[in-house]
């Protein structure tokens, strides 16, 4: 099977291995230069910055902005930092009721007295499944939305999002409960659009998350992909016969062991674009043939202009992606 055709299959199945749940949700309106912590979450959070504009950084991170329209998506609950700007004085999560005054409704305000200079929709979700929260763990600390995309995906998203602040100011189970499905699609939007930026055998890499055995060989392979491997060692790490593990890798994940090797190496060939010495000494010490695989990266690197040519690649900035297997 064509490896697009592999990807788009595992797409499919990773989006539909999701089951999430809103637990809760609330509108801000934060005044003058507004700052505030917010420590590690056993469950994802979500901000949307409805009016106004705000700084934000993970840790560790730099800081980005997000402007009107924005919405910042974070898988893994990771202690984060919002604010007006960089330079203002940040006051922690637990720190922050007295400075508060809570409104009918969800509605809060931090640092009343004047007029609002941001006012963001924020809300955390948990994943209810285990292959979900396992998909979850190896997405990058934050996926953001920009408002100022042009293409259709990202009219799509403005549109949900601004239902969803809508519905959330009714204060009705009703409400509630359309507001649950519209961030349910508008999350997997944002995670489809992630998926279709990654290189193929990290969706593979990807799907080998709740596969016992498989694994193991899949992360030893990315740890290492340079090494002499060969269905016997791989077999070996999954507990499982030669022709079963390759039979079950192909089966589940929708190509072969050592094509998933070749593809990783690839990848991980392109960091060494400007030290070439350094990759046939690593070719080498792995008794790799160096003459046989460059000509594998110059013909990896033609498909891919040509497929840029085409339009079949974006350029979008894509994530790296912190696979965690273990």
């Amino acid at each position: 099977m064509p490896l697009n055709a592999v990807s788009m299959e595992k797409i499919s199945t990773l989006l539909d291995s999701i089951q999430l749940s809103c637990q809760a949700f609330y509108y801000v309106e934060f005044g003058g230069d507004w700052g505030v912590e917010l420590p590690e979450s056993e469950v994802a959070a979500f901000h949307y910055i409805k009016a106004g504009k705000a700084s934000f950084r993970t840790d560790p991170g730099g800081w980005s902005m997000l402007a009107e329209g924005d919405l910042l998506f974070l898988p893994g609950g990771c202690r984060h930092t919002l604010g007006a700007r960089p330079e203002a004085i940040y006051t922690p999560l637990v720190e922050l009721p007295s400075r508060c005054v809570e409104k009918p409704g969800t509605m809060i305000q931090v640092y009343p007295g004047g007029p609002p200079s941001a006012t963001l929709l924020c809300g955390m979700f948990s994943v209810k499944n285990a292959s979900g929260r396992s998909f979850f763990q190896s997405l990058p600390a934050n996926l953001t939305y920009r408002h100022s995309k042009p293409d259709e995906y990202g009219s799509a998203i403005s549109v949900l999002m601004q239902k969803a602040s809508q519905e959330a100011g009714q204060e009705t189970d009703c409400s509630r409960l359309i507001l649950d499905r519209l961030l349910d699609l508008i999350f997997r939007l944002i995670l489809r659009d992630w998926l279709e930026a990654l290189p193929p055998y990290r969706l593979v890499a990807l799907c080998a998350l709740n596969k016992p055995g498989l694994a193991e060989a899949v992360q030893a392979i990315l740890d290492r992909p340079f090494f002499g491997w060969d269905l016997d060692n791989l077999a070996r790490l999954a507990h499982l016969s030669r022709s079963a593990f390759a039979a079950t890798f192909r089966e589940e994940l929708g190509l072969t062991p050592l094509r998933f090797v070749k593809e990783c190496r690839l990848d991980q060939a392109s960091e060494y674009a400007a030290r070439p010495e350094e990759l046939k000494q690593i070719l080498a010490d792995n008794g790799l043939s160096h003459p046989h695989f460059f000509r594998e990266m110059r013909k990896r690197e033609k498909q891919t202009r040509a497929a840029s040519s085409r339009g079949q690649v974006d350029g979008r900035d894509q994530c790296a992606l912190p696979v965690a297997l273990g």
